[in-house]
């Protein structure tokens, strides 16, 4: 009893202490173990409580801090399982280096290719910017974090401060690029005479400089909102871990607006935008502008019905995945935000923790593939790129077979 309680009360303090469990508000740590562990192990630890305060000698120390101090004292240290180790480390760990190389590649296509300078591509850098980013930022720090003790953080208070600003720069930063991506795509498709105008290379420039200064300054604040906390494991040193400097109910406003401003709002101006991009290709209105912000594979004669069917399909996939992919994080965050409120215990699986966060990091690398898979130029020029520049790939190719906006896949 006594080891497997023991293991028992440690397992809850590290999901409490790591923020996968939160504690309940209106009870102290301590009543919520008692709630969580059930009345053998409870019995078990508030002997060992008892026993351990009788054994101090200042009578000043409250029962909090005597509690705190036994908790202190006797933690275990914890590591995770090797499965879930080898998963983890597996799956983000390819994700990282796909991810990573990936969206160079696509940086420096753009970057060489003269012919993709258009505005449609400097959000598509943007996009791949933010996402090396926020895989840089998180899924290294996330694979350490298999292999240290408990919730050990390594890079002291101010790379605690600068990897949570970063994560959720690129964060912000994708999805914002991403909605003014999709702005543009219906501009050019829906009212393609002023795309004339409105479209230009200089103007998304300046669009990309807007969407990086915003998201800077909105995830500016973690800066200063994350701290480093000291944990005693029972045989080691004291060690850190990096956490929210103010309680989870304080930051209840800013995760529901990060979720609305870049989760809800992306995600419905896609739907409505695309829908209305879907209406012009299906009525054929975007046959009367050939020249204007045309796709790879639609040539200067009508395209067939199959044609405008595949286009559809290629924008429901980038709104079905956008939102898939980040639907389980954003929905936990929803959830445990809720159970903070009213008082409930936080949703703790960690292989869904894994699992939520992981999709996450795979959002930020499959855009490459999407490119490759969908379009013309950009597999071409991918190509030209890893084969130096080698066979007929350097080819003159037509105006009418180049892409001047990628349109639809992002």
């Amino acid at each position: 009893m006594d080891l497997i309680c023991s293991q028992a009360v440690n397992d809850t303090l590290t999901a409490l202490r790591s923020g996968v469990m939160m504690a309940n508000e209106t009870l102290d740590e301590i009543a919520t173990l008692q709630n969580i562990l059930g009345a053998n192990c409870s019995d078990w630890w508030l002997s060992n409580i008892n026993r351990t305060s009788s054994e101090l000698d200042d009578d000043d120390i409250s029962s909090a801090s005597i509690n705190s101090t036994y908790l202190d004292r006797e933690e275990n240290p914890s590591y995770f399982s090797r499965d879930y180790r080898v998963v983890g480390t597996f799956f983000q760990g390819l994700i990282l280096l796909v991810g990573v190389l990936g969206n160079l590649l696509v940086v420096m296509v753009v970057y060489r290719t003269r012919s993709m300078h258009s505005p449609t591509n400097c959000y598509l850098v943007s996009l791949a910017a933010a996402d090396c980013v926020v895989l840089i930022a998180s899924v290294p720090n996330e694979i350490l974090s298999y292999y240290v003790i408990g919730s050990q953080w390594i890079w002291g208070p101010i790379g605690c401060a600068v990897f949570v600003f970063l994560q959720n720069l690129g964060i912000n930063a994708s999805s914002l690029s991403l909605t003014a991506f999709t702005v543009e795509r219906y501009i050019a498709i829906c009212h393609p005479m002023k795309a004339q105008s409105v479209c230009t290379v200089k103007r998304a420039k300046k669009i990309v400089g807007g969407v990086w200064a915003f998201a800077f300054c909105y995830s500016s604040p973690w800066l200063g909102l994350t701290v480093t906390e000291p944990i005693h494991y029972k045989g080691f040193q004291t060690v850190e871990r990096c956490a929210m400097k103010l309680s989870r109910q304080e930051y209840l406003g800013y995760f529901f607006a990060d979720i609305v401003v870049f989760y809800l709002v992306p995600l419905l101006l896609s739907c409505v935008l695309y829908g209305l991009i879907a209406r012009v290709l299906f009525n054929g209105h975007f046959n009367k502008y050939p020249e204007v912000c045309r796709h790879d594979n639609q040539s200067s004669v009508d395209p067939t019905k199959s044609s405008r069917v595949q286009v559809v399909k290629m924008l429901v996939v980038v709104v079905v995945i956008f939102a898939t992919l980040w639907l389980p994080y954003r929905g936990m965050l929803v959830y445990n935000s809720f159970a903070t409120m009213y008082s409930k215990a936080s949703f703790m699986d960690l292989w869904f923790l894994m699992f939520a966060k992981t999709c996450v990091y795979i959002n930020s690398a499959i855009n490459p593939i999407l490119y490759t898979a969908m379009s013309i130029k950009f597999r071409r020029a991918f190509q030209r790129i890893l084969l130096c520049g080698r066979s007929t790939l350097n080819q003159q190719r037509s105006p009418g077979t180049q892409m001047r906006h990628l349109g639809h896949l992002a």
